[in-house]
Parts: structure tokens; C-alpha cells; sequence
């Protein structure tokens, strides 16, 4: 029989069942239960902390919360919104348009242009769920109140930087199908976009993007803790790239092992972009770096 085609013997496919085995063990996975989660929770309007967007932001964005719904798909959406300037007297309703950006993020954006250090009350309600702010909401509410800047945003005349943190070694929590979440070991590079001065006060208004080997780098802690568009798990303008591992990197000669999780990146060498762009305009810009993640440093 040719050596090539022979049938695996009874000890080959043992070894092979326990290396399984092992790389389940050795990735110390601890299931977060089985996987039971209500999707839309923080469905809303994504605005910046400081409540202020630049003079040349159209509108504000609104966020599904994680429901899926394809981009122009209005019915689907189900949200009445209303757009409101506020002046000394009162509140004045503004025409606006929804503008599409991608599945569930959808611009309400202003027919016209703001006038400056203008103050308006963004409404947005679905069925019978109220048009007022979630106690406690951090980033997506579904009441928002914000200023338009005098000043605003303006692309730089230089690509700005990606800085790259210093690669770390430890336990992450990844999503998985079934228990949600697990725990795994992995080589952990941060990033981060460096704005210049003039930008970084509009950092949270900008859409972000990565991109590694041109493909689309979207992770999370958890299937039930999905990430809004044009944010990441490490925040707008920074990201968290992995490469799943054994506990010792040193074990089965640090290959990255098979896993019940996102097990991230294959190990080796990798091209990063990050995009920046200011919803609803031509305003856009990024960076980029060359990265390396291993198991074994």
C-alpha cells in the first residue's frame, strides 16, 4: 500500500483525540453558562460624552442595538424619530432624512445645516417603548439633547498614526456560540489612532474602522454585548488584536489551538488600517502598521 494513502492507525488517531484534548484544557475555557440574551436592549442614539459634534456633523447616528436590520429597510426599523431645535422659547421641529450608513446604523440627518452653537433634542421611539432617556445609558439613549459646535472638523493634512501598545500575554474573554462567552489565553497588541489636537475633541463623533489584511475586525466579549458600529471593544479609536494561545506558550510548540471561542488572528506577521470617517460626508482619513503576534514572544 502507498505510504501516502495509508488508513491513520488506532495510536495516530489517539494521539490526535488527545491533542484535542489538551488544547481544550490548556485553554483553560470557562463557559459563561448557556447563551441566552435580548437582543435591542441598547438600541439608540450613539452621541459623544461631551454632547457636543462639530459644525459639519450632519445629524446623529442611531444605533439598533445589535438587531439586525438591513440597511434601508425603514418598516424593519420601526423607530418614529423627531428632531427638535431648541432656543430660548422653546423647541422647534426640523426637517431631517435618514441617511443609511450600514445595517442597524442608520444618520438622522438635518436638511439644513445648523446654525452655530445651536442646541437641538434628537427623540426616537420604537412601538411602545418611550422616547425617553435609559437611566444609566452610556453611549446609546433614546432622548439625546447636544450643541453643534462653531468650529468644524476638519481631515488632516497628514496621515495620522496607529500606535501600537505593548503586546501582553494573558486571559481574555472572547464570544462563542452556545455559552455566549469564554475565557482563552492569547498575545494581545493594542492600538490606537493618534489624533492630532485640532481632532481629538471630536474623537467619539468619528466612525472607526479596522482592518487587518483587509478584512474587517470586529470582536467582542460576548455575543451578548455587541459593539455599535464604528466603535470597538476597546473604545473609538483603539482596538484589541489576539491571537488565541495555550496557558504556556511553550506547550505544542506555541501554535495557536483549537478552541470553543473566537480564537482571533492566525499567529504571523499582519497589515492593520484604521479608518476614520465623520458620518453622512467625504470627511475620512487613516492610519496604518504592520503588527506580529505569536505565541511564543
Amino acid at each position: 500500500m502507498n505510504a501516502a494513502h495509508r488508513p491513520p492507525s488506532v495510536a495516530r488517531m489517539f494521539f490526535a483525540g488527545s491533542v484535542l484534548l489538551l488544547s481544550l484544557v490548556a485553554q483553560d475555557l470557562r463557559p459563561a453558562g448557556a447563551c441566552s440574551c435580548i437582543v435591542g436592549l441598547r438600541e439608540g442614539f450613539l452621541f459623544p460624552s461631551s454632547g457636543e459634534l462639530p459644525a459639519n456633523a450632519r445629524g446623529l447616528l442611531w444605533w439598533t442595538g445589535g438587531r439586525h436590520v438591513r440597511a434601508g429597510d425603514d418598516a424593519a426599523l420601526g423607530v418614529r424619530f423627531r428632531v427638535e431645535q431648541l432656543d430660548g422659547e422653546g423647541a422647534v421641529e426640523r426637517a431631517f432624512d435618514r441617511v443609511w450608513i450600514e445595517d442597524g446604523l442608520v444618520l438622522i440627518a438635518l436638511r439644513s445645516p445648523p446654525p452655530p452653537r445651536s442646541r437641538f433634542r434628537f427623540r426616537g421611539q420604537r412601538g411602545e417603548m418611550p422616547a425617553v432617556q435609559l437611566e444609566g445609558c452610556i453611549e446609546s439613549c433614546r432622548k439625546v439633547e447636544l450643541r453643534f459646535a462653531a468650529e468644524p472638523l476638519a481631515a488632516p493634512s497628514q496621515a495620522p498614526a496607529l500606535e501600537l501598545g505593548a503586546q501582553r500575554f494573558g486571559e481574555l474573554r472572547v464570544r462563542a456560540g452556545g455559552s455566549c462567552s469564554v475565557h482563552l489565553y492569547a498575545r494581545q497588541q493594542p492600538l490606537r489612532m493618534r489624533l492630532p489636537p485640532g481632532l481629538e475633541r471630536w474623537r467619539q463623533a468619528l466612525l472607526f474602522r479596522t482592518l487587518v489584511d483587509d478584512k474587517s475586525w470586529k470582536p467582542a466579549h460576548s455575543i451578548c454585548e455587541p459593539v455599535p458600529p464604528g466603535r470597538s471593544w476597546a473604545g473609538p479609536g483603539r482596538d484589541l488584536l489576539y491571537t488565541g494561545c495555550p496557558r504556556d506558550p511553550a506547550e505544542m510548540g506555541g501554535v495557536r489551538l483549537i478552541t470553543l471561542g473566537d480564537s482571533g488572528l492566525e499567529p504571523g506577521a499582519h497589515a492593520v488600517r484604521m479608518r476614520a470617517e465623520l458620518p453622512g460626508t467625504e470627511i475620512a482619513f487613516e492610519a496604518s502598521a504592520a503588527i506580529e503576534l505569536r505565541c511564543r514572544p
